[in-house]
């Protein structure tokens, strides 16, 4: 009977939202967790044909296929239940940090990076083919609802590097994962 009772407790157990921690919401006040796109979701926003999504997150940066996440002087990275946070620009402390992309050659097809953003600024990315000097593409995009979606053309056989950077250079920046799909 007692056995009984357990289980009943925990089929009853409330969920939980998804939240931000208190270093995210202590550097953003206000700042709220930017929920994952679904597929369908990402290619209505995108107007885009996508497959074959990998998620990175801070909790998980490294995918099968070699694709991975970078992480340049962070105020912090934090796991949690829902992937985890990386911080860059809290506490008064600014000294050029971002993340980055690195994406092994697309055996097909452009791609798409919807990463999810917590942010006072804007986004400026970088995109940097086959290991050269100087970006092939740079931009910068206010996110929409929390997402930056970055188009990362194909050149075969190249590596390629997306750099995401705080803009203004000392806006407090949260980066919370990146879905990244092949376009078709």
């Amino acid at each position: 009977m007692k056995w009984l009772s357990f289980c009943i407790v925990l089929a009853a157990a409330p969920t939980t939202a998804a939240t931000l921690s208190s270093y995210m919401h202590d550097g953003i006040p206000g700042a709220a967790y930017i929920p994952r796109y679904s597929d369908a979701e990402r290619q209505q926003v995108s107007g885009q044909k996508l497959s074959a999504t990998i998620t990175l997150t801070p909790d998980s940066p490294y995918a099968a296929d070699g694709t991975h996440f970078e992480v340049w002087k962070p105020s912090f990275v934090v796991g949690t239940a829902d992937g985890g946070e990386i911080g860059v620009n809290f506490w008064n402390i600014h000294n050029e940090g971002h993340i980055d992309i690195s994406l092994p050659p697309a055996e097909s097809g452009d791609r798409l990076a919807d990463c999810r953003v917590v942010t006072t600024g804007r986004i400026r990315y970088a995109i940097y083919i086959a290991k050269g000097d100087r970006p092939a593409i740079e931009e910068e995009l206010t996110p929409y609802d929390g997402h930056v979606l970055i188009h990362i053309p194909t050149i075969a056989d190249a590596t390629d590097l997306v750099e995401l950077w705080p803009s203004p250079e000392d806006a407090p920046t949260g980066y919370l994962g990146c879905d990244i799909s092949v376009v078709n």
